[in-house]
């Protein structure tokens, strides 16, 4: 008598494993959460662009015993023009390349009698639950930020 030797899977075994292995992506991907990771370094590298600019505009201050605009900006958009870029740029603070990056649009500039800050609208989960300066946002900024949550400002 002839027997059939079966040295492959069955199609069941192929299916067991092929949902097996779909259904670990899908949990790792739940765990890494990459749309939140992308988020998160965008919110970094906007503080990071924010730290920067407050220390030259600090920097600035020091050198010149001034700030770089002509009135104090209560609440306004850092790619405006009066926010002092240009000034900053003129004074060696900063190099040109400073001016083309593309968070300044995002980043917001206030000076009051309670100090300056350089403050952004969090995207991420893990810095919307930092931001703290409510006043600043969705306060006397909100029809400039167009904020309805607290934002992260520099200096804290």
């Amino acid at each position: 008598m002839y027997k059939a030797k079966n040295f492959g899977f069955t199609l069941i075994e192929l299916l067991i494993v092929i949902v097996v292995m779909f259904a670990l992506v899908v949990l790792v991907l739940a765990d890494v959460n990459p749309i939140e990771r992308i988020r998160k370094s965008k919110d970094l590298s906007k503080e990071l662009d924010a730290l920067e600019l407050f220390s030259a505009y600090e920097k600035y201050n020091l050198l010149f015993q001034k700030y770089p605009w002509e009135k104090a900006p209560e609440k306004i958009r850092v790619s405006d023009e009066n926010a002092g870029i240009l000034g900053l740029i003129e004074g060696g603070v900063v190099r040109e390349e400073f001016e083309k990056r593309q968070n300044l649009n995002e980043l917001f500039v206030s000076a009051r009698e309670d100090g300056l800050h350089v403050c952004f609208v969090p995207e991420s989960k893990y810095l919307m639950g930092q931001a703290k300066h409510s006043k600043n946002c969705n306060g006397e900024l909100a029809e400039v930020t167009g904020a309805k949550e607290n934002c992260v400002c520099v200096p804290e």
